[in-house]
């Protein structure tokens, strides 16, 4: 699954991902960030 989310809803996300009875292991959040044709993807701990 995929969401787009703006930065403000990002700590959000990190409480409702924290809060989920789902195996952490079965997900990531990223921070997807595009310069041009450049796509640099950062995981964001949570």
């Amino acid at each position: 699954m995929s969401l787009r989310l703006q930065d403000v809803a990002i700590e959000e996300a990190k409480k409702i991902l924290r809060a989920s009875d789902i195996d952490p292991a079965l997900y990531r959040l990223y921070r997807v960030e595009q310069e041009g044709k450049e796509t640099k993807c950062t995981q964001i701990d949570f």
